[in-house]
């Protein structure tokens, strides 16, 4: 309802105390934050990630989104069965993994179709674990990691004790 003057009502003295309050805060907070948008910390890239390529790929992990993700560029084969699509993604936290899309193309005759269907997806898990099997194998350390039970200096024959770790048995003891 327009006030009868033609114009706005005046706005009542509490509005008006809000106002100055929120500007005030405003202009506190403008040199941190520009209430416009949230300011993340700059990240760097890996040199693989296709963000560090000019218009490939805006990287959502460089701007520091909890989701974030550095993607490398898009590999492509064109095999005679259909296409694979590859790409390496690290998530903000550093975890990798590799994303892969497999097109292939199905026979024309429906029942040899549902076959292929049936079977190319066990085949390709079976070829995908035997070949994380292999790397494993391959890249498998060759001796156990962590921390052998060292025997102290007093644990070893005395032919085996270390000279230059005399003096410590030298020290004398406090007396209690």
């Amino acid at each position: 309802m327009q006030h009868l003057t033609g114009g706005r009502p005046p706005e009542p003295p509490v509005i008006a105390w809000l106002r100055v309050a929120y500007q005030t805060a405003r202009d506190a907070w403008n040199g941190t934050v520009t209430g416009r948008r949230w300011r993340r910390p700059a990240r760097e890239c890996p040199p693989w990630c296709a963000g560090n390529e000019a218009g490939n790929h805006t990287c959502t992990a460089r701007h520091g989104y909890p989701s974030g993700e550095h993607r490398s560029p898009i590999t492509t084969w064109s095999p005679e069965y259909g296409k694979l699509i590859a790409t390496r993604v690290q998530g903000i936290d550093g975890r990798a993994r590799l994303e892969l899309r497999l097109v292939i193309r199905l026979d024309a005759d429906g029942n040899r179709a549902l076959a292929q269907g049936i079977h190319l997806p066990i085949a390709v898990n079976l070829a995908v674990r035997a070949t994380l099997a292999q790397l494993a194998e391959m890249f498998r350390p060759r001796e156990v990691t962590g921390w052998p039970d060292m025997p102290t200096l007093h644990d070893r024959p005395a032919h085996q004790q270390r000279p230059e770790l005399e003096h410590r048995r030298q020290l004398p003891r406090r007396s209690a």
